[in-house]
């Protein structure tokens, strides 16, 4: 948590409400994202790209 306050980023759980609300929509949302910054009204017509949760070779 130290590191990530230093670096200006927050943690954002699924369960919070400023959660964007389309992510909460599709199948298998990620239970943390990690917000650096504000997130908007008009970024809900962002794109985002997550990486994969399970690393193949």
């Amino acid at each position: 948590m130290e590191s990530l306050q230093r670096h200006g980023v927050r943690p954002l759980l699924r369960s919070d409400p400023s959660c964007p609300f389309r992510l909460k929509e599709i199948y298998d949302p990620p239970a943390v994202l990690y917000v650096k910054g504000a997130i908007q009204p008009e970024d809900d017509w962002c794109i985002t790209l997550v990486g994969t949760r399970r690393v193949t070779a």
